[in-house]
């Protein structure tokens, strides 16, 4: 039987899931690095996510009738950002990869999305050279690091309400180049929560934990403030951020901090690219 791509729907959730977790979990531990899931019953509940969502589009690979790889694009605002993929590993080096990412590219340009983001583990020369060869190009490096909850209560970070939906279009604006407000709206309404800090009577930064999560700030003090604080309101599951290497300050601060470096990612952008201002940190997506 011929491979076939089809949409991701409710009854490929089991086996892409079992797919990724033996994908993620054999690259990692080749190279000494722990696994993004701690097993195939752990993944399930991020396919379940990814299926349901309206502002995903996903894919999966079938061959002689089984699920052997899958790709989710996410379309919330402007940029696209393309992830996970996988493909099992007994079926790996046979282009099936690349199919999935060229499924997905036509997708974004069904959609008119000409900005493409991903987030790609350093360690993982394969997905780097596939990813290269379909025009993506790195553009920053980024450190995927544990935090820690700061001691005392901070005043100044507080929750995000659907209110605040104009302040996180506006710094998202200003930091990012583009609005992530429908982002930030749909993963609310899934149940991940926001945080704005505000300082001077203003809102100067806003953090979603985790790695599904990304933030803007108007300075690495506020980025510390937020980052500190949602670790004492989350799970240690999400207690983790990625910082550019290239924000020296936030760096050097993160670590002065105490939180740890637990692995290196590319950030890949496809088309052009324009740098965020600011301080920073990305999503798992871009």
């Amino acid at each position: 039987m011929a491979l076939e791509l089809v949409p991701a729907s409710s009854e490929h959730v089991a086996r892409i899931s079992r797919v990724a977790y033996r994908s993620f979990y054999g690259i990692a531990t080749r190279h000494g690095f722990p696994p993004d899931f701690s097993s195939a019953e752990s993944t399930m509940p991020v396919y379940d996510l990814l299926v349901a969502r309206q502002d995903y589009t996903g894919v999966v690979a079938i061959f002689n009738g089984k699920p052997v790889g899958s790709n989710f694009l996410m379309h919330s605002d402007t940029v696209g950002s393309i992830g996970p993929l996988s493909v099992d590993p007994s079926s790996q080096s046979h282009g099936i990869g690349r199919l999935l990412m060229t499924s997905l590219l036509n997708q974004a340009i069904l959609r008119r999305i000409d900005d493409i983001r991903l987030l790609q583990d350093t360690y993982n020369a394969s997905s780097l050279a596939l990813y290269a060869s379909l025009g993506f190009k790195v553009r920053e490096t980024v450190a995927l690091m544990r935090t820690t909850p700061t001691q005392s209560q901070d005043g100044t970070v507080r929750l995000m309400l659907e209110k605040d939906l104009p302040i996180i279009e506006q710094l998202s604006k200003a930091y990012y180049g583009v609005s992530r407000r429908n982002e930030v709206l749909n993963e609310m309404n899934y149940g991940f929560q926001t945080y704005i800090r505000e300082r001077d009577g203003r809102a100067t930064g806003y953090l979603m934990p985790g790695l599904i999560g990304h933030g803007a700030y108007e300075t690495v003090e506020d980025a510390l403030a937020l980052l500190g604080q949602t670790s004492r309101q989350v799970t240690p599951h999400f207690r983790k951020f990625l910082c550019p290497l290239s924000e020296h300050k936030l760096f050097e601060a993160s670590l002065k901090a105490g939180w740890r470096i637990e692995k290196l990612l590319n950030y890949m952008t496809l088309e052009t690219y324009t740098p965020p201002t600011g301080v920073w940190t990305p999503s798992a997506c871009y």
